[in-house]
């Protein structure tokens, strides 16, 4: 399950490198036209996630109670939910694309970009939500593979149409900073079209008859019920990174810089616990919709088990090739040296995060999405924020790092308890159950 979203995730990576790179010959205004729009697309993507949580954890349940007419019901119903969320943000972000630009400080010309990118983005959002929400509900079949080529394959096809619709090659117009917003559209729409062929022809999890209001509204509050969490626990690390960019600013441009040449070279390196994240929960969903409590524990210890090796060795890894790695992103020493000193003491404790993230999938899986929630909100604002101040004042900018391992670390012990309890507490519901069944 995990294989495959390594390399699904990568050519998403390696698409945004891409698009920026295309976006960036066109000078400064374009590129920060592009940099304005990150908070808002990754709200959406937020949204999105949350929404392919709630539906993986309620199918993949359902197909763990082995019926199968509920799995084609709540799956659909999944896919309409999606579809009128979306509807409603793309009316609510045409309306507001101005004011809304203006407020985070953009002005003049790259303002006029910044609409001219974000009105065909908007009416693209369809096509956003629905391949990652149906990718989601087909790992919450077990299958993988396909939605991992459908993530490689929109990649593709976004970076072939990249230079072609913003410099006008091949007889194409040449359309700048809106042809990077139509080859993402294109892109995401064939694979919105691609991923309703696969849940409907190869895997049955479609039906085309509608559900009654009543029944439809069940699975919109099943589905939200994960979903809405999920999909703020999302946001949360973004929010977080942000204030932790405003701490570093007070060192000077040069840690910022730094600060975004590390984490870049970390999100690379974070690529499997970040595809073990998306795994996991159908494995633990299956498994605890068909009361199968043992093996939801055996599955936490060996993705735990995971985490610890995996963040071990990529520690050492990105230690021993920090300076060459650094001297890619950078010309600058100074940047280098923040970078570096990101790269010796963040990655020490990326296990704490693989386990954080793992354990956090899993508790929405099993529809604890609340303690999964509590468990992103602690590692960012109780830990990783005030320990990040608190040193900082003491070691500069290596003590904000200092926070964020610490709230790595931190995150790992609370998700370990959390999973466990929570594993425990229903193992003995279960273990009751049989014994009085045995009673009888």
């Amino acid at each position: 399950m995990t294989l495959p979203m390594i390399v699904g995730i990568l050519a998403l990576i390696s698409n945004s490198i891409v698009d920026t790179y295309f976006v960036s010959t066109l000078g400064t205004d374009a590129l920060s036209a592009l940099s304005f729009t990150f908070p808002v697309i990754m709200v959406v993507a937020s949204l999105s996630i949350g929404l392919g949580a709630g539906a993986s954890s309620v199918v993949s349940r359902t197909i763990g109670r082995g019926d199968r007419e509920a799995v084609k019901r709540r799956s659909t119903d999944a896919l309409i939910l999606s579809v009128l969320a979306v509807t409603l943000l793309v009316i609510v972000g045409r309306l507001t694309i101005r004011p809304l630009f203006s407020l985070l400080g953009a002005e003049g010309a790259v303002l006029d970009l910044i609409v001219e990118y974000m009105t065909i983005w908007y009416y693209g959002m369809p096509m956003l939500v629905l391949p990652m929400v149906g990718g989601s509900l087909m790992r919450a079949a077990g299958d993988a593979r396909i939605p991992g080529m459908l993530m490689v394959a929109g990649a593709i096809i976004n970076i072939v149409l990249d230079p072609i619709l913003i410099f006008g090659l091949l007889g194409a117009p040449r359309l700048e900073v809106a042809g990077a917003a139509l080859a993402t559209v294109i892109a995401n729409g064939v694979g919105a079209v691609a991923a309703l062929a696969v849940l409907h022809f190869r895997e049955r999890m479609l039906t085309l008859h509608l559900a009654s209001w009543q029944d439809m509204m069940q699975s919109f509050s099943k589905v939200l019920h994960v979903g809405l969490p999920a999909a703020a626990a999302n946001m949360i690390n973004p929010l977080g990174i942000g204030l932790l960019t405003a701490m570093l600013a007070a060192f000077g441009k040069e840690s910022v810089a730094g600060f975004g040449v590390a984490t870049r070279i970390e999100a690379l390196a974070n690529v499997g616990l970040l595809a073990l994240s998306a795994s996991i929960g159908p494995v633990i969903g299956q498994n605890w919709g068909a009361r199968k409590v043992d093996r939801v524990y055996r599955t936490l210890k060996r993705a735990y088990q995971f985490c610890l090796v995996y963040g071990l060795v990529l520690a050492a890894l990105v230690a021993l090739s920090a300076t060459l790695l650094t001297g890619i992103f950078t010309d600058s020493e100074t940047v280098a040296r923040v970078a570096r000193q990101y790269l010796w003491i963040v990655p020490v404790t990326a296990f704490g995060f693989g386990i954080n993230i793992a354990g956090a999938a899993a508790l929405n899986a099993a529809a604890r999405p609340m303690i999964s929630t509590g468990l992103t909100v602690a590692r960012m604002f109780i830990v990783a924020i005030p320990v990040a101040y608190v040193m900082s004042r003491s070691f500069g900018q290596v003590g904000i790092f200092i926070g964020v391992a610490a709230a790595n670390l931190c995150a790992a012990g609370l998700t370990i308890w959390a999973t466990y309890r929570t594993v425990r507490i229903n193992l003995g519901d279960e273990r009751s159950l049989r014994e009085q069944g045995n009673d009888r």
